[in-house]
Parts: structure tokens; C-alpha cells; sequence
């Protein structure tokens, strides 16, 4: 009755398998549903959902993996595929049987799975019962599913294992790989498990293509609807129902299920969803209004065990009905909580909706209310407070002023607010607000000052409800609940005893559960009777769940209650937490109130810290099966970080000299990372940490000497400036070190195929030979050519190379000595790739000769005939079966080829491509051929690259036309063995003046004919082939060579006036149509006569047969007409036949089997007819919907089959007989027309449409913005990675046509790539460096909420500044601004707007208001309010922006050289300047107080504005030095110096006072200048150029102390925070940096924090000394060198 159940979306994933390791094969991004239990119309939901399928259509498949995150409804899931599954088996006896098995609850489920199943109290099956069963399954009697529930809760030591395996289920049941299986297996798990890269081993049943992988998706806004609807009306039902339920259990009575169907059927009428079309709006918060309630209880009481219920009750109960919330109430207060985020699965839902009215309670108490508000607000006034203080005492000491910003601190925060809570109360503001409202209505509230409201939904806005506090309160609410149940019937005397004990309890047995790893446990009942003797002979031992059930009799009787009121199921003596979530709070809840009375209660001693469960060496919190209790600490200490963090680090200092403390330590530094901690500057020498993780973490300038770390993962840290000496480090980090021994440019790379030998070639015609495990090079040779390719064979014996020259080497890959040299290209060879069947042997080289040559390459000589092209072939690639291959050449095709023959031949060729090709590649399965194309720059989002599907056919061939050869009509002509010495296949195709023929050589012949040649036919003997244009016929003797037999010589213009459309010989006549839809019948006699037959209405199309003429048209009907002795009679008319749901829309295609008993027509509805003649009529025999539309139709010869093109570029075959599709081939270059096949049906010939469109392309990728040059696929799944020529790099999922996470998140200045069997992604740099890059695994980078965890932008920086008191930065990109804590580490605010330039207002804090510069557009954006205060729209682009402080003014700059000056009051219209630049302006500065702005411009000029007390602001002059544009000005804070730079980098500073007399310094470094800032004191400048560099410098001197550079990004933005941090962006990376003296005790700037996608390791300047750092996963390889190359130092 409370169950709830929305349909789960799901995305499915395929595998394949490669080297006994298994790589995902398909990703469908296409949304399906779990479980269709009801089918549509046409049945297809049920064929998409997954576990329909999976039952039924998918015969092959064994295993169903249903995954999702925690509370994603997986366990509820599986008991609905039960329910499903048994209710077909009602219905079908011979359908599937489910068989549930909840897998913790299993003693041994690696051995024993299914037998301890069936014996479980389940179902209770003796052992005979359960061998019946096997022999059952095992001869094909029954089908069985097993559902194996909850893999992740077992045990760890059984975790990942197969239990499919273990289990020896194919051998139990008799399973074949080949046979459609009678045992199917689906297996619920949570995603958190499945880190490991290989996890489908764990799961695959008979083979790895018979595994499926279902994620379920979150809940999006229509199923959080859709539940919430049903939630409101269930909780109605579950009203009455707890009634019913007290009213049974007082008298003593058990629940009656008829009885609950009875009280439904009773209440159901008056709680279906009601229109709300006329309801005002604050009634829709009403679930059930006065009279529905009444209706209800009026039925109810009818009910004989309503009958004797007291008044008080049925007032109590009609009370609670009439407080039920609708569903529009839970949405709206969802919304206003802004708590939608957290209600994304089924379980999370279940919680919230039951807490929402209690919280509603709780917060709209005025106590609380005021209790709440005065917390916030004293902490907000506090923070703005220390803001002031902060602005106030470096601008003093810059500005040399005295206090000016500071009017109203003679009010205290708590002045403040008793002010406020005086006005507050007079309005009666807390009686009628409540927190689920929306505080924007704050704004409505009479008698506040704007300011009051502002702070007021601050205030109110720093109440964040998380995911812990609805835990919590559910299980407040839920021990209430039971706790009231107990107390009416008499079994509680202390209330508030029970409620602590409950707690104490639960967790207490949460934790226990926990550290034995189990989420079930069984115990079984003990006597009481306590026998010495029985002692003396076997002492019972002693279990840690006694303590939870044994005692004295009255202390069980109390523990019974206690489990009677807790979220704890008993299924017979199996005892288990309602959700494994719950368990793990009560966990995270146990940890959380240790900290407490670690420190609140002055307990964090060494010996309290190492006698804790969080010093135990179970708990390691790292680990997967803790995460969720990890995720509820962190929630726990939201809001209030920097406690915990405090107390985090007091643990770890109390470690450092304690080797017992090393799992409290790990534990720490841990959850340290999960907050994001910074630990810059600390003292941790000799710390000591093991199996732990602290990705990300900062350890900026912090002292780690003499401490050791084992087997921990140290991802994304920062040890900038850190102090490592005499540590013993074994560590896992993800980034490898690069491979520096190549000098110049590396131009290819290759891996052998056991990954064991990395092989890199260069410019300089270097080749190395690496062992890739050491990451060492092993060998090095000069070749004598710079190096263009490297391959390696199959067996990894040869090496193969190419260069500029005629020359193929091959190479012994172990000691790099050459072996042959191949030399038979006349011409540069510039691609060669290996076959990957070890046993052919064979080599493929493509060259400028416009050949592609194959060579034996153990005999060292060449084979088969040479693959001849007609321009040059710059690659090639191999298909991973070896028998096919592609090429691509400068005529922008690419060919596919046959090479499995003794004489190669082109099987399918892709023409005519509308962009020009740069690079092909060949997905994993060979079922996708990918294409890089030439950057179309005139139109920005273009096409990068494109994806064909494949067929490997190599049956199958396609010819190549000239452009100038149009195709008109195709036969195909079969030379009989009887009649000819040798049986010859001939293709014939009608052309403009000629008629091509085709032999199987391909070699080419014409015969010519006048105009278009759009008819051909063959008698019916096959001996003359006639050929019709709209000039001539002509009949050619087919066994003479097609010689001209006889010109038919017709008076065409006396009958036709337009081109003949298809022709037939009948009885050796000629009959043919033409194009204005009459049939001429020609009798061959001395006459010619000519009968024109005119059919009834409008044709379309006409098929001719020996005996019938069928003709349709634009309406359904079909005309057939019967020829008899040169006699045509209107024989039959075939209509209404379709259905009328789905009329024909008129006829396309038809067509007529050999035999003439059989007639298909497909029309323009997508549906095929397929007709019948019996007893001389016409009949409907079957009709189908394609689906698609068809573009051809034809029968097969000799065969029963129908073929038929569709529009997706498909050929279809369809047996007529079966009534089924029995092949489909993919992957042409175009649609398909004009089947046709040979008399035998064994060849089928058709045309393939290619418009020179992208029409041609299957998938299309955009993402690469130039030249993509290189295309690498992976070995091991279905993605691919396109590198664009200006390095730009992108990953593309095959099937889902999405882009993935890159490791590269930057552009690197790489020139060729590969990616191995492991994953990894390794590139060749221009400089001369290999790197490796560990590729991205979504799995690992998602939150809870399953997001991927994306801690920065994923766009450039444009524009970065500090909150005035330097504690807050705001950065923006094209797709959104965010607003970060510096201090904490973290988001505070994302705004979804796109931002060129971003500021705040200097009246910060009181007005935290930031100025947004869009292209065309200003605003102003209230950051409380969360919403667009103001804004200005322009015609022109603005450039430009700055705000004066002194005025608060907005000034800005246009394209065209106008500036603006905008009060932004809501009421002035923007003052425009008098023009003085003709160019646009590139930057604005105004002096702090405003008495200066000056401007920069394209023009090459600086002009300079004066205020002046009568006129806002006066030109005083230019400033003509610069001789490039102006790209920026700025001013020093105090105004001191002014600063300017240019397009040539040349920097300009002047003395304020005297700047229009002379500049002090200039300095010019040759590039431009994009950015620049001054440091608060004015002493420092910081310039960013487009090089990729920053450069710092003396002010006064305008020396260079410091240059920080980036090879791979622009920097975008620099900015200055009040005390003297710098923050800088490159590309889309922030850098955080602090400054600290070098030797010469000048300033230098290192990065303290960053915020990035994927943070990488950072080491700059970070002093190592005698240390051991080694990779914890591989013994043998040293990581100190990945240090070094990350700028450490390393002293001796």
C-alpha cells in the first residue's frame, strides 16, 4: 500500500572483449524504460523497454546488469521485474520463472548461490525439489530468471566476484553458449563499486556479447511530478490505513487484505486528480477540501471496523486528511527550498515528501523562525563587518587617507539587528512568513527599507537544507510514529528514554554492521535455560549481535521494542536496514557525534583518538562501501566547514608522533580532501597516512619531511613550494611522467600489441624503442629520413617505417636493426599499416605513386596486383578482421577495398565529399569509418568530422562513376552456361549518349546511343537487350558481344513527347511508358502497329510482366490489366486494402515476382502490400510498416525474398515466405534506386543516390575548429579522438554522438597520438616530448547527485576580480559566472549568464552588486537576490567597461570609439562623451576618485577626461605615443601611476601628476598585450601576452622579476586581490597565487590553489632531498622523476 512505482529511465551499454580484457562495444544514449508492463498499440515500448527485451526478443543474452547510484530504486526494481515476471507466468505456464535471491542474505553465495536460495524461508524447497527444479531447467522443461539482488552489499572479499562462475552455473543448468538460454540472470548493484576498469568480468555470464549494462538515469522534473502526484494521494489512503490498522491491533486482529481493497474501493472516488482549470492559486495547495473529507469519512464509517470509532478520533483523523498537501504544494516548496538537486532518485524522494510537512511545522514556528534569522543575520552583519575593516585598512594604507568608508559602526551587528527584529515584529513579519515560502515575497512585505529586505533573504538564504538533515528527520518522524503506536498500546513508560535509546541503538548496530562488512546479519533465538554441565562440555562463544538481543527477560522484551521502532526488517530470522543508506547514516551519525565529544568535550587525547571506531583499522572511510557515510559527514558540515577542517588538522597533528594513530590520520587527511581543504603552510613532518586517497589536496609550502605514505592516491595535489625531504613515499597517481630524450618534433608513434614496447619516431629521424612498463628508453637509431610512420607487426617482431623518400624499413623490433628495405613505390610512401591476422603476413603501403602495394613481409616481397587509384594516396587504414581495407586519396575519396582475394577490389566507395578529407580511422569493430575534414572557416559550427556505419561485406562492391556519367537505368545480364563457353556477369547501365557495361575485371565498354538512356530490358529469353532514350530504341544481341541487332525504326516524334520511363519485350513486342503517364504496345510486323493504352487515373508507376501491366497512382488503388495474344483487358483493381487508421497515401514502387504470383507496392506511408493470385484473383496476402522510406523495390529470382532500399542509405531483405527481415546492409554512400538483380538471383546490382551534401555523412561531430589532422580510435571501446591542427583535441562516443571527457583539457602542442590497450592516451609533442595521459572514466568523476564532478569552468576564463576585502573571486566564460570563496575553497554562487567582463561594485559589502559586459549588453546582478537588478541594451558592440568609484557610475566603451557614462539608477539614459576615437575602445580606467578616466583605443591613441564640477567630465588631450592599437590602461590603486600597453607589447607607466608632460619607463617585449593589473601597493605590474605568457614586474624600474608560461593556453585575465594575491587564468584554469621573496627578495608568484576541471599534480619549486618516491602499484617504476618534471627541485 505505500509503495510507490515510477517507470526508471535507463541508458543500456554493450561489450566486447580484447585480450582477455573487456571494453564497453556500445553506449545507447537513447533513454529506455527499465520495465514496460503494459503494451502500446504497436508493442513498442515493450520491444525498447530493457527487461522485455531482455526476456524476449533478445534470445543470445544471458546476464542484465541494472545499476545505479544509492536510492536510484534498484532494489524496488527487481522485486517489480519479480511481481512482472510471475504474472506472466500466471497467464503462460510456459513463460519465464523469477526467482528473487537477495544476495547478503546468502551464508555462501559464492559456491552455494542457488541452492541456499531455494532453501531460504522464501520458499522453503527440500533438496529433491530443488533437483527437479535443475533437471527441469537443465532439459529445457522451465526458464528461469534469476534476480540477484544488492551485489554490492556483499562482503568485500566477494566483491568482484563472479558469481556466475563461482557458482558453475552453466554446468548446473546445462548451458550452451550457442543455445538460446533457459537461465537468465539479472544482478542489481550500486554504481560507487564499479571503479574498476574491468568490472564487467565480474558480471558476464557465457560469454562477454551475451552481457547487457543498464544504468538508471535520475529522476528528471516530469518523474519527481509524477511521484509527487502519487504520494498526495497515497497519503490519504495511508491515513486511513494506519486507522484501520490501530483499530485491528486493539482488538487483537490481523490485517485483512481484503479488507485494505474494501477501504480503497471506498476512498478512491474522492482522491482522483481534480481539474484545477478553475481553482484559485492558493487552493491547489489543498489536497482535499471540507466536503471531500466529509464524503470520506461518511463512507468509511460505514465499514464495520469504523463503526465503533469515538468522536475525538474521527475528528483527529478529518484534522490530518484535511492538512494533506497537494501536489502543487510539494512543488512549490521544493522550489522555494531550492532542494530540487537532492530529489533525483526514487529513495530521496520517498524521504523528502515525508519530511516537507513536518518541516513545514517546524519552520513556520515564530521561534524558530526569529531564532534562525538572528543567527544568520548577526553572522552576515559580522562578516560585512570584518569586509569593512579589510577594504578600509589596506585602502588607507595604499591611499594614505583616513577612514571614509566606515559610517555606521557605531551600530553594532547586534544593534543592527534589534533595530530590524523592532520593525520586524511591528509588521507581524514572523507570524506570517515561513521558510517554504518564496523569500523573493520578502520584497512585498510593507515597512521594510530595501536594505532590510536584502539582508533579511540573506539571512534566510543561508539556510541550506541538505541531504543529512532530511535523514535525519525522516527518522525522527518515523521513531515518532512507531513510538506513538507502542504507547496506545501500552508498552511505553518513558517517551523520551525510548527516543535516545532508539538512536543509541541504531547506531551503535549501524557501525557494528559496518565494520564486519555485512548490511544483513542472521540470529538466531537463544533459550534462556543456562546448563552447567552442558558449559563445562562446549562453551557457547561469544557473538557481537548477543549484546543487541540477549539480556534478562525484561531487557529483551525492551530491545524488541526497540527493533519494533526502529527502520530495521525482519524477514524470519534475516535482519537487515529498511535501505542501506539508512545504515550507513546511523554510521556517518555515530562519527559525527564521536567528533563532538572529541572537542566539545575535551576528549581528543592520543589514547581516546586510538581506542575509536575511527582509528580502526575497518573503518577506512576511503574506501567505496564508506562513501555514502563520507558523503553524510561532509553534508553534515555544510555551512560549517572550517570547524570541522579545524579539528581534521588537530587529529593529524596529534598523529605525527604517533605510529598508532595512522588510520585516524588517513581517515583525516581523507575527509580533508572531501572538503577541499587548504593545508598550505603546515608543520606535518613525520606524518604517516596509508590506504587512503587525498586527490586535490593543497599542501602549498607546507613541510612534509620524514613522513610516509602508503599506497596512497595523490591526484591534483599541490606541493608547490613544498619541503620534501627523507620521506618514503609509495604513492598512486594517474599522470605519468613524460618521455624527454627526442629533441625536435615527434612525428609518430606506435605500440606493440602486449603493450609492453613503446615506439616513438622524429623529425630528425630518430627512432626510439621505450620499455613502456619502466617508462626507459631501450634502444635509439638514426634512420637516414625523417620519420612520417611507424607500425609494428602483429606477432611484434618487425617494425615498419616510412620518410620522405620511395623506402619502406623494416626494422627487428627488439634491437632495432635493420632488416629489408622495400623499394618498389616510384614515389614517397605515406602510410602503411600492418593485417592483424598473425598468420597472413601481409603489409599495406600507400604513395604518392597512386598505388597501394601488398607485400609478404616474411618472404620480403611484394603480392597481388597493385591497388590502383587516380590521384595520390596519402593513408590508408586496415579493418580489424584483415580483410578489408580503406583508402584515402587527394581527390577527397575514400575507397574500400577487398583485399581477401587473389585480385583486390573496391567494395564501396564514399564520393564526392563536401569537405576536404584530412584523416580517416576505423572504429574497434570496424563498423565505423571515421573521417577528419578541412576547417570550413566562413562557417563557424561546421562539420569536423563524420562517421559512416559499415557493413564488412566483401560480397559487396561498388563502381566508380565519373561526375560526368549520370546513371539513368541499370540491368544486369547473366551469360548462360548453355549458351556461351563460359558463364560472364555483366552490368549495363543506360547514361546521357552512351550505354556503360561493367565485366566482373570491371573493366569498362560503351555502346553508343542518343540522349538519355533511361530504359533497359531483356527478352524473356535473355538473348537481346533493348535500350530506349527519348531519341531512340534499340535491340542488341546479348551473345554477340552486344552487337546492334535491329534500330527500331519508330517515328518517335509522332508518338512521344516526353522520355521513355521503363520497357519490356512481350512475346517480342516492344511495350513501354513514358513520362506523361501513357503505355505504347508496338507489334514487331511489317506495320509497326501502335496501341496506345490509356490508364484510369493518375500513374505514378508501372511494372510490366509477361502476362500483366499493374500501374498505381497517388491514391491506393492499384489497376492490374492482362495481356493476352496482343489483347490488354481491365483485369482487376486492388483498393481498400489498407488500414483505415493508416490509409495509403498513394503508391511509389511496385513490383512483380518472375513467376507472376506475387505483387508488392510500397506507398508514400512507409508501409509495404504484398498481393497474391489464387483461383485467377487478387488478393491481399501481407502487409508491414518499413518504418523508413522506400526508395526501391524488387523481387529477387529463384528466390522468395523482396528487396527494398529505405532513405537511411539501408538494403533490405525481406522473405516473403517467413514474413521476416532476414539481412539489412548499412553503410552506402547514399540512397539506394533501380534494384535489380541477375535471372539467377544470385547478384543484386542497384544504384547509389550521393548528392554532394553532407546528406552523405551518417553522424556528424562538430567540436574542432581547424584541420583535423590525425584520427585515433581505441582498441578497447567505441570512441575516437579527433586532433585538430591547431592541437585542439576532442573525444567522441560513437554511440552516443557525444563528447567526452578528455584528459586534455587544454590545447597541447602535440603532432600525433595513439591510444593503448590500457586506455591510455599518448601523444607526440612539437618539442619533442611523449606524454601519457590517463584517459578520463566518467564512473570515477561523478558526484552523489551523478554529475560529473566539474569543480571549475569548462569554457575560457574572459575576465577575473576580487571582491573588494580580497576574501571572494568571481570568475566568468562564455557559459557562466561563478563566485568563489577563496578561503574555503569552494563555490558559493553559480549565475547562469555568459560574461566578457565581470566586477563588483565598490560599495561592497553593504551593496553586493557585480557589473556584467556582455556583447551588446551591461547589467547589474543583485547577488542576494539572485536576480538582474538593471541593464543597458546597445546597437554596437561594447568593448569596454569600468565604474568610478567615488560615483558608483558605469562608464563604457563601443566598437565604433563613442563612450558612455550610466548613473544605473533605473531612470537616467547613458551620457554620451564627445567622440574622440575613431576606432574601437579596448579598455577603460577611471582613478579612485574619480577625477581622471582615461581610455584606450584601436586608434593607437589615449585619451584622457577630467572631472569638472559643472559638467561630468571634460576632454583634456591625447596622448599619441603609442604607435599600435592601445589594447589596455589601468591605473595604480592609489593613482599614482598609470599604466598602458599595446599590440606590439610595448608598456607605457606615467606619474599621475605629470602624465601629459612624459612617461617614465617603457619597456617592449614584442607580442601583445592582453591583460594587465597592478598589485594594491602599486609596486608590482602583472602583464598577460598572447604568447602564453604573464611577466612580472617592478613598477618603478619596470624590471622583470618573474615570467610564468603556459605552452598549451592563452592567458585571459589577471587580477589583484586587496592583500596582495594574484589571480591568473589560462584557458579555462584558475591559479590562485601567493607571493613569497627569492634570494634577491623580489616577489615571485607561485600557485596555491586551482580551480580546474581535473586538477593535475602541481610540484613548482617544491624542495625534495634523499627521498623514495615510488609508484604504489608498480614497484619497480620511481615517480620522483614526474616531480622533477613538474619543476621540483631535487638537492644533493
Amino acid at each position: 500500500m505505500n509503495s510507490i512505482y515510477i517507470k526508471l529511465k535507463t541508458n543500456r551499454r554493450t561489450y566486447s572483449s580484447n585480450n582477455n580484457k573487456y571494453h564497453q562495444d556500445k553506449y545507447d544514449a537513447k533513454i529506455h524504460f527499465l520495465l514496460q508492463e503494459e503494451d502500446d498499440e504497436n508493442g513498442n515500448e515493450v520491444k525498447q523497454a530493457d527487461v522485455n527485451l531482455f526476456l524476449d526478443f533478445d534470445k543470445k543474452s544471458d546476464v542484465m546488469l541494472i545499476r545505479g547510484q544509492a536510492g536510484s530504486g534498484k532494489s524496488r526494481a527487481a522485486k517489480k521485474i519479480e511481481e512482472f515476471i510471475w504474472k506472466r507466468h500466471q497467464r503462460n505456464q510456459q513463460d519465464w520463472i523469477p526467482i528473487f535471491i537477495s544476495l547478503p542474505s546468502l551464508k555462501d553465495p559464492i559456491k552455494n548461490l542457488f541452492n541456499e536460495a531455494m532453501e531460504s524461508d522464501y520458499y522453503h524447497f527440500d533438496r529433491i525439489q530443488i533437483r527437479e527444479l535443475k533437471d527441469a531447467i537443465s532439459n529445457n522443461r522451465e526458464r528461469v530468471v534469476l534476480i540477484l539482488d544488492s551485489y554490492d552489499e556483499l562482503k568485500n572479499d566477494i566483491k568482484s566476484k563472479n558469481l556466475y562462475q563461482t557458482n558453475d552455473l552453466a554446468q548446473q543448468f546445462n548451458i550452451k553458449p550457442e543455445d538460446n538460454k533457459n537461465l537468465k540472470i539479472i544482478i542489481t548493484t550500486r554504481s560507487e563499486l564499479l571503479q574498476d576498469k574491468n568490472f564487467a568480468s565480474w558480471f558476464v555470464g557465457s560469454d562477454i556479447k551475451a552481457f547487457i549494462d543498464i544504468e538508471l538515469q535520475q529522476f528528471s522534473e516530469k518523474e519527481i511530478k509524477e511521484y509527487l502526484d502519487k504520494y498526495s494521494h497515497l497519503s490519504v489512503k495511508n491515513k486511513i490505513y494506519g486507522l484501520y490498522e490501530y483499530v485491528q491491533q486493539i482488538e487483537g486482529k490481523k490485517v485483512d487484505p481484503e479488507d485494505v481493497k474494501l477501504i480503497q474501493s471506498k476512498i478512491s472516488p474522492f482522491i482522483k486528480k481534480q481539474s484545477i482549470d478553475n481553482i484559485e492559486v492558493d487552493k491547489k495547495q489543498i489536497l482535499l477540501n471540507g466536503h471531500k473529507v466529509k464524503n470520506i469519512l461518511d463512507n468509511i464509517k460505514l465499514l464495520p471496523y469504523f463503526k465503533n470509532l469515538r468522536d475525538e478520533q474521527i475528528i483527529k483523523l478529518e484534522k490530518e486528511l484535511l492538512e494533506l498537501w497537494s501536489q502543487e504544494k510539494y512543488q512549490d516548496s521544493i522550489d522555494n527550498l531550492n532542494i530540487s538537486n537532492i530529489l533525483q532518485t526514487p529513495y530521496m524522494m520517498e524521504i523528502v515528501v515525508q519530511v516537507l510537512p513536518n518541516f513545514a511545522k517546524i519552520y513556520s514556528e515564530v521561534a524558530q523562525i526569529k531564532e534562525l534569522f538572528k543567527k544568520n543575520y548577526l553572522a552576515i552583519k559580522e562578516s560585512e563587518k570584518n569586509s569593512k575593516l579589510i577594504i578600509e585598512k589596506y585602502k588607507s594604507k595604499i591611499r594614505n587617507q583616513q577612514q571614509r568608508y566606515i559610517n555606521n559602526y557605531n551600530d553594532e551587528p547586534d544593534q543592527q539587528y534589534n533595530k530590524l527584529l523592532k520593525i520586524m515584529e511591528e509588521i507581524k513579519f514572523f507570524q506570517n512568513f515561513s521558510i517554504l515560502n518564496n523569500l523573493n515575497q520578502i520584497n512585498t512585505y510593507p515597512g521594510l527599507e530595501a536594505d532590510d529586505k536584502n539582508a533579511i533573504i540573506s539571512s534566510y538564504r543561508q539556510k541550506i537544507f541538505t541531504t543529512y538533515e532530511f535523514y535525519e528527520n525522516f527518522i525522527n518522524f518515523y521513531h515518532a510514529q512507531q513510538m506513538i503506536k507502542q504507547q496506545r498500546l501500552g508498552n511505553v513508560s518513558n517517551f523520551e528514554a525510548l527516543r535516545i535509546d532508539l538512536w543509541v541503538y541504531a547506531e551503535s548496530l549501524a557501525l557494528e554492521m559496518t565494520l564486519n562488512d555485512q548490511t544483513y546479519f542472521t540470529h538466531q533465538i537463544s533459550g534462556l535455560l543456562k546448563l552447567e554441565k552442558l558449559q563445562e562440555i562446549k562453551k557457547p562463544e561469544k557473538n557481537w549481535l548477543d549484546q543487541y538481543f540477549d539480556g534478562t527477560e525484561k531487557e529483551q522484551e525492551y530491545k524488541n521494542l526497540i527493533r519494533s521502532c526502529i527502520l530495521l526488517t525482519c524477514k524470519g530470522n534475516v535482519y537487515s536496514f529498511t535501505h542501506k543508506s539508512i545504515q550507513e547514516f546511523f554510521a556517518a551519525k555515530y562519527v559525527i557525534n564521536l567528533f563532538q565529544d572529541f572537542f566539545e568535550n575535551k576528549k581528543y587525547t592520543n589514547e581516546e583518538i586510538q581506542k575509536s571506531i575511527y582509528n580502526n583499522d575497518k573503518f577506512n572511510i576511503s574506501k567505496a562501501n564508506f562513501q555514502k557515510i563520507s558523503e553524510f559527514i561532509i553534508n553534515y558540515f555544510k555551512g560549517r566547514e572550517q570547524v570541522f577542517v579545524n579539528q581534521l588538522i588537530e587529529i593529524l597533528k596529534l598523529s605525527q608522533k604517533e605510529d598508532f594513530l595512522v588510520r585516524s590520520a588517513s581517515n583525516s587527511l581523507f575527509l580533508l580532501s572531501q572538503f577541499k581543504a587548504f593545508l598550505g603552510g603546515q608543520s606535518l613532518q613525520n606524518l604517516k597516512i596509508s590506504d587512503t586517497k587525498i586527490n586535490g589536496l593543497s599542501f602549498f609550502n607546507s613541510n612534509l619531511s620524514r613522513s610516509i605514505f602508503e599506497n596512497v592516491e595523490i591526484d591534483g595535489c599541490n606541493f608547490n613550494l613544498a619541503k620534501i625531504e627523507d620521506v618514503i613515499w609509495k604513492i598512486i597517481c594517474k599522470e605519468q611522467r613524460t618521455l624527454s630524450e627526442h629533441k625536435q618534433k615527434v612525428t609518430a608513434l606506435t605500440m606493440s600489441l602486449d603493450g609492453k614496447r613503446l615506439y616513438s619516431g622524429s623529425i630528425q629521424g630518430e627512432i626510439i624503442c621505450w620499455d613502456y612498463a619502466q617508462r626507459k628508453k631501450q634502444h635509439i637509431k638514426q634512420h637516414n629520413d625523417q620519420i612520417n610512420c611507424l607500425i609494428i607487426s602483429p606477432d611484434g617482431q618487425l617494425l615498419a617505417s616510412t620518410g620522405k623518400k620511395n623506402t619502406i624499413t623494416l626494422w627487428n623490433s627488439i634491437t632495432l636493426e635493420i632488416i629489408k628495405l622495400l623499394e618498389e613505390h616510384t614515389d614517397e610512401v605515406n602510410s602503411i599499416n600492418f593485417l592483424q591476422d598473425k598468420n597472413e603476413k601481409l603489409l599495406a603501403s600507400g604513395s604518392s605513386d597512386q598505388t597501394i602495394l601488398l607485400w609478404n613481409y616474411d618472404k620480403m616481397q611484394r603480392i597481388k596486383q597493385p591497388l590502383k587509384h587516380k590521384t595520390k594516396v596519402m593513408q590508408l587504414v586496415i579493418f580489424p578482421n584483415s580483410k578489408q581495407l580503406a583508402s584515402r586519396c587527394l581527390d577527397n575519396c575514400i575507397r574500400i577495398w577487398n583485399i581477401n582475394i587473389e585480385f583486390p577490389q573496391i567494395i564501396q566507395i564514399f564520393l564526392n565529399q563536401s569537405f576536404e578529407l584530412r584523416s580517416i580511422g576505423i572504429s574497434a569493430d570496424g563498423q565505423n569509418l571515421i573521417a577528419g575534414y578541412k576547417y570550413q572557416q566562413e562557417q563557424q559550427d561546421e562539420v569536423c568530422v563524420g562517421v559512416w556505419v559499415l557493413r564488412q561485406e566483401s560480397c559487396r562492391r561498388e563502381l566508380e562513376i565519373q561526375k560526368s556519367k549520370k546513371i539513368f537505368s541499370l540491368a544486369i545480364f547473366l551469360q548462360s552456361e548453355q549458351l556461351s563457353t563460359n558463364k560472364k556477369t555483366i552490368i549495363i547501365a543506360g547514361s546521357q549518349n552512351v550505354i556503360i557495361f561493367w565485366q566482373e575485371n570491371l573493366n569498362e565498354n560503351e555502346l553508343i546511343q542518343k540522349g538519355s538512356v533511361e530504359a533497359l530490358a531483356f527478352s524473356k529469353d535473355q538473348k537481346l537487350l533493348i535500350s530506349a532514350s527519348e531519341i531512340e530504341i534499340k535491340l542488341w544481341n546479348c551473345y554477340n558481344d552486344f552487337t546492334l541487332n535491329k534500330l527500331i525504326d519508330l517515328n518517335l516524334d509522332s508518338i512521344l513527347n516526353s522520355p521513355i520511363k521503363k520497357l519490356a519485350l512481350i512475346d517480342n513486342n516492344l511495350i513501354f511508358w513514358t513520362q506523361n503517364k501513357n503505355i505504347y504496345y508496338i507489334q514487331q510486323n511489317e506495320n509497326q502497329d501502335v496501341l496506345t493504352i490509356n490508364c484510369d487515373g493518375d500513374v505514378q508507376e508501372i511494372e510490366f510482366g509477361q502476362s500483366y501491366i499493374i500501374c498505381g497512382g497517388n491514391d491506393e488503388a492499384i489497376q492490374i490489366y492482362k495481356y493476352y495474344q496482343s489483347n490488354f483487358t481491365n483485369y482487376d483493381i486492388l483498393e481498400n486494402y489498407s488500414d483505415e487508421r493508416n490509409p495509403s497515401k498513394g503508391i511509389n514502387f511496385l513490383a512483380l515476382s518472375l513467376d507472376e504470383q506475387f505483387l508488392a507496392s510500397a506507398d508514400k506511408n512507409q508501409m509495404i502490400y504484398l498481393f497474391t493470385i489464387t483461383d485467377r484473383l487478387w488478393s491481399l496476402f501481407h502487409q508491414f510498416d518499413t518504418q523508413k522510406i522506400v526508395t526501391s523495390l524488387s523481387f529477387i529470382p529463384t528466390k522468395n525474398l523482396l528487396a527494398f532500399g529505405c532513405d537511411d542509405k539501408t538494403l533490405i531483405l525481406w522473405d516473403k515466405d517467413e514474413k521476416t527481415i532476414i539481412d539489412q546492409f548499412a553503410g552506402h554512400s547514399g540512397q539506394i534506386s533501380m534494384i535489380n538483380s541477375s535471372s539467377d538471383g544470385s547478384l543484386l546490382i542497384y544504384k547509389i543516390y550521393n548528392e554532394e551534401s553532407q546528406e552523405q555523412i551518417g553522424k556528424q561531430f562538430k567540436g574542432i575548429k581547424s584541420d583535423v589532422i590525425q584520427i585515433v580510435t581505441s582498441p578497447n571501446d567505441e570512441k575516437f579522438l579527433g586532433i585538430g591542427e591547431d592541437q585542439q583535441i576532442q573525444i567522441w562516443d560513437l554511440q552516443s554522438e557525444k563528447i567526452k571527457p578528455s584528459p586534455i583539457t587544454k590545447k597541447v602542442d602535440l603532432t600525433c597520438a595513439l591510444i593503448n590497450q590500457e586506455n591510455n592516451l599518448i601523444t607526440g609533442q612539437n618539442n619533442g616530448d611523449i606524454i601519457i595521459w590517463q584517459m578520463i572514466n566518467e564512473d570515477e568523476n561523478k558526484f552523489a547527485d551523478g554529475q560529473l564532478a566539474q569543480f571549475g569552468h569548462s569554457e575560457n576564463i574572459n575576465s577575473l576580480c576580487f571582491s573588494p576585502d580580497g576574501l571572494n573571486l568571481v570568475s566568468s566564460s562564455e557559459d557562466k559566472i561563478l563566485v568563489w570563496d577563496i578561503q574555503k575553497n569552494k563555490k558559493i554562487e553559480q549565475i547562469n549568464q555568459s560574461a566578457l567582463q565581470v566586477m563588483y561594485f565598490p560599495n561592497y559589502p553593504e551593496k553586493q552588486l557585480l557589473l556584467i559586459r556582455q556583447q551588446k549588453k551591461i547589467l547589474i546582478w543583485n547577488i542576494i537576490q539572485r536576480e538582474e537588478l538593471r541593464f543597458q541594451i546597445t546597437d554596437k558592440v561594447i568593448t569596454a567597461i569600468d565604474i568610478i568609484e567615488e560615483s558608483q557610475q558605469v562608464v563604457y566603451g563601443l566598437d565604433d570609439g563613442n563612450i558612455l557614462i550610466w548613473n544605473n539608477n533605473g531612470q537616467d539614459q547613458p551620457q554620451k562623451l564627445e567622440k574622440k576615437h575613431d576606432q574601437k575602445v579596448n579598455s577603460i580606467s577611471s582613478k579612485f576618485d574619480g577625477s581622471f578616466l582615461v581610455l584606450g583605443s584601436n586608434d593607437c591613441k589615449i585619451s584622457i577626461w577630467k572631472k569638472d564640477q559643472h559638467q561630468l567630465y571634460e576632454f583634456v588631450e591625447f596622448k599619441e605615443v603609442h604607435k599600435n592599437k592601445v589594447k589596455v590602461v589601468i591605473f595604480t590603486p592609489d593613482g599614482q601611476y598609470l599604466a598602458s600597453g599595446d599590440s606590439e607589447g610595448i608598456i607605457y607607466i606615467w606619474v599621475t601628476d605629470a602624465y601629459y608632460e612624459q612617461e617614465i619607463h617603457t619597456e617592449q617585449y614584442n607580442c601583445e598585450i592582453i591583460t594587465m593589473a597592478f598589485s594594491q601597493d602599486g609596486k608590482i605590474l602583472a602583464t598577460g601576452y598572447n604568447d602564453k605568457c604573464i611577466k612580472i614586474w617592478k613598477t618603478e624600474e619596470l624590471i622583470l622579476i618573474q615570467t610564468i608560461q603556459r605552452e598549451n593556453e592563452n592567458v585571459f585575465s589577471i587580477s589583484f586581490s586587496i592583500d596582495d594575491k594574484l589571480a591568473y587564468s589560462f584557458g579555462s584554469d584558475i591559479n590562485l597565487c601567493a607571493n613569497y621573496l627569492d634570494i634577491n627578495q623580489n616577489a615571485q608568484y607561485i600557485a596555491y590553489q586551482t580551480y580546474t576541471k581535473y586538477p593535475i599534480l602541481q610540484a613548482e619549486k617544491c624542495q625534495i632531498k634523499n627521498c623514495k618516491i615510488d609508484d604504489a602499484t608498480d614497484q619497480n617504476q620511481s615517480l620522483l622523476e614526474l616531480f622533477l618534471q613538474k619543476k621540483a627541485i631535487k638537492e644533493e
